[in-house]
């Protein structure tokens, strides 16, 4: 495995970590600042969209839009992320992109799941 791969999988997994740890949605935005506050790791917000949408065609995290009272479709939620992906980071969208880990998730992390590959397949 090269280093960026590995990169990839570090930052990542503090993602799942910190959503893990929250047990709740919280704001994609507030997500990453932590991460970069704490030098955890520091992306781009195309970067931190990239591994978002990974992770939730992965089915271990939700994206959805602040204030949504159903939960978007798989497709619903491809194209939300697309738009996620066009955003900035000082966009005042990007203060709406909310996200959770799911069931599978938190199986990943809790390492109780032998179905689940983890997050280095790509």
């Amino acid at each position: 495995m090269n280093f960026v791969q590995r990169q990839k999988e570090e930052e990542r997994r503090h993602i799942l970590k910190w959503l893990y740890e929250a047990g709740k949605a919280l704001r994609a935005k507030s997500v990453r600042h932590a991460l970069s506050d704490l030098g955890v790791c520091s992306m781009l917000w195309r970067v931190f969209a990239e591994h978002l949408d990974y992770m939730a065609r992965e089915e271990v995290i939700r994206v959805f839009p602040a204030g949504t009272r159903n939960e978007l479709s798989e497709v619903e939620q491809a194209k939300f992320i697309e738009q996620v992906k066009s955003m900035r980071y000082d966009d005042a969208e990007s203060e709406t992109v909310m996200v959770r880990i799911r069931q599978k998730g938190i199986h990943f992390i809790e390492g109780n799941e032998d179905g689940v590959k983890g997050i280095a397949r790509e």
